[in-house]
C-alpha cells in the first residue's frame, strides 16, 4: 500500500530513526524495544496530529503497552535473549 503524499516525510524520518536504532538495538534488545516503541508512538501521534485526528493518552497507553507486550512475547518465545 501507498504511503499518502502528506504523511511521506513523517514515515521516512521514522524510518531514519528506526534504521539508526537498529545498530545499537541488535546487540541489547530492550533497548530496540524501547526506542521502537517511541518511535513508532511518535510516528503515529504525529500522522494523526496531521490527520486532524488527535490521539487521546488513553489510546497513546495502549498502542505503548501493545508494542511493549508483543515485542516481549517474540524476544521470549523465540529465546534470542
Amino acid at each position: 500500500m501507498a504511503i499518502p503524499e502528506k504523511y511521506r516525510d513523517i514515515v521516512s524520518r521514522s524510518s531514519k530513526w528506526a534504521a539508526g536504532i537498529g545498530v545499537p538495538g541488535a546487540l541489547f534488545p530492550p533497548l530496540d524495544i524501547a526506542a521502537m516503541t517511541i518511535v513508532w508512538t511518535k510516528m503515529t501521534r504525529d500522522i494523526a496530529k496531521r490527520a486532524n485526528h488527535p490521539i487521546n493518552w488513553f489510546l497513546a497507553a495502549k498502542l505503548i503497552y501493545s508494542i511493549t507486550a508483543g515485542s516481549l512475547l517474540y524476544i521470549g518465545g523465540s529465546e534470542t535473549y
